[in-house]
């Protein structure tokens, strides 16, 4: 009986968790007295085997987003790239700062496992502007006539492009339907240059027609 209660003492001694997690905050040190009544909580642990990412997305980008949608995520603390998918997007605006908040997951277990609390960049490509080329409204020219162009670097002039498509709500960029394919050059100060003007190529200021991916940068809980 004796051997017993010893027994079930030394466990008692032995505090294990019901998860394994992260010792975020820690209130005794080693060899310290403990006591329920002086030290009711001895530690805080957290379950980070799955990150949350809340992303704060302008209102303009958020429209063309849906829940679904792919995330490509870097974490700068240990240089990882991770691929997840929007599971929540809230339909309510930030009156303050004009955004949407997107929510996604992420495993993290192993021994590259991250702490919570963490800054991210995120790449987001929404399923509704997949194979579409956005330009910076710079690029842009409207005529006289309301249509719209753009200016290539062709060799060593400018050419001038006619343009289908429209601008986002906050006419920032602007969604080419016709007019610039991929891996096009765009002069991307439209009203610097005319039509068959000579041009520098090394020294212009050019963006290159790619298809269109969002950016953010936010923190992880």
């Amino acid at each position: 009986a004796a051997w017993k209660l010893a027994k079930n003492a030394l466990g008692d001694a032995v505090i294990r968790a019901p998860y394994d997690g992260q010792v975020t905050m820690r209130m005794v040190n080693l060899g310290g007295y403990v006591d329920a009544m002086t030290h009711p909580v001895l530690l805080v642990m957290v379950d980070n085997s799955r990150l949350r990412l809340t992303l704060k997305l302008s209102e303009v980008r958020a429209a063309f987003l849906s829940p679904g949608d792919e995330i490509e995520v870097y974490l700068p603390s240990n240089e990882k790239h991770l691929t997840t998918k929007i599971e929540v997007l809230t339909d309510s605006v930030d009156a303050a700062t004009h955004t949407r908040t997107a929510i996604a997951w992420l495993d993290n277990t192993g021994p590259d496992a991250v702490p919570g609390g963490v800054f991210f960049e995120a790449r987001i490509m929404p399923s509704a502007l997949k194979g579409k080329i956005l330009l910076p409204a710079s690029s842009i020219r409207t005529e006289a006539d309301g249509s719209w162009s753009a200016y290539l670097a062709e060799g060593n002039k400018a050419a001038r492009t006619e343009l289908t498509g429209k601008f986002l709500a906050d006419h920032s960029e602007f969604i080419v339907e016709n007019g610039v394919k991929p891996g096009d050059r765009v002069i991307a100060e439209a009203s610097m240059v005319r039509d068959g003007q000579a041009i520098i190529v090394g020294g212009a200021k050019e963006s290159e027609a790619t298809p269109e991916a969002g950016k953010s940068a936010e923190e992880t809980k």
